[in-house]
């Protein structure tokens, strides 16, 4: 249960550590830059602009798939309207609105630099009539997700260290209360490799059972999780939850099998006034 405990602290900051990756990705796949055009453009024209943007280095692709869509002028006052229940068109002759194209920008160009130097590229195209994008948002997502990131990382690979020492001690306080059991073994000419076998084959076993423990204390973690976080479904996959369920399941074994090595391999060496 020691066991357990520990590698379940440490696969639930690794769950996490993934979270924010897949947040990160989420938010980075969302941000979209708004180019409004001039008014009383054909189609002919709009089509030309199109062409442009989706040649562009900086506009994302997926799947040969170019991140670029358009929304006329009638289909955003369609859309208004039927947002906000509100029908201005009773009072006007024209729509105010204007034609639009959002563009998803590639993860190479996602820095605030960038976005500025986009900006002035697109604004100075023929038949543009602005450029929008929200630029603190940008700011903010390059400065803060990149430290949040860091800090899971670090507190990751520090919980999971102290999670392999505590195994680690575990196991060797489990071995020295056998020592003399060891020892006894010598005496009557058991081999090192005989003496160890039957002490690594049961690292093995609870190791797994320890990885398997944690592996369903995670999940149950996460299903509760899924039903009173709104939105954190979406932001894993079963997949993730089968890898990090895998990786539990191979590291428990693992780290029980080693530490019980060393810890056997050392009492083996010891004299009897030692082990005393």
């Amino acid at each position: 249960m020691t066991m357990a405990l520990a590698l379940f602290l440490a696969g639930l900051f690794c769950f996490l550590l993934l979270l924010a990756r897949n947040l990160d990705g989420y938010l980075r796949d969302n941000i979209e830059i708004q180019v409004f055009l001039d008014r009383q453009l054909g189609d002919a024209e709009i089509s030309r602009i199109g062409r442009v943007l989706s040649s562009r280095d900086f506009v994302a692709r997926s799947e040969g798939a170019v991140a670029l869509r358009f929304l006329s002028r009638e289909d955003a006052t369609a859309q208004f309207i039927r947002d906000t229940g509100e029908d201005f068109m009773r009072y006007l002759d024209d729509t105010p609105l204007r034609d639009v194209f959002f563009i998803g920008i590639d993860e190479l160009y996602q820095s605030p630099e960038h976005f500025r130097q986009i900006k002035r590229k697109l604004e100075g195209m023929s038949g543009v009539y602005e450029v929008v994008y929200v630029e603190s948002l940008i700011e903010s997502l390059y400065k803060n997700l990149g430290r949040v990131g860091f800090l899971l990382v670090s507190v990751s690979c520090l919980l999971f260290l102290s999670s392999t020492l505590l195994i680690h001690h575990v196991i060797r306080l489990s071995v020295f209360s056998q020592r003399f059991l060891i020892r006894s073994m010598q005496l009557v000419g058991a081999t090192h490799s005989f003496v160890r076998r039957p002490f690594l084959l049961r690292a093995l076993l609870y190791g797994f059972l320890a990885g398997l423990c944690a592996m369903g204390l995670i999940y149950g973690f996460i299903r509760v999780g899924d039903n009173y976080v709104e939105g954190l479904e979406s932001l894993h996959g079963f997949e993730d939850i089968l890898i990090l369920g895998g990786f539990l399941l191979l590291i428990g074994p693992f780290l029980a099998y080693f530490s019980t090595y060393l810890a056997v391999h050392r009492y083996l060496r010891l004299s009897l006034d030692e082990l005393y």
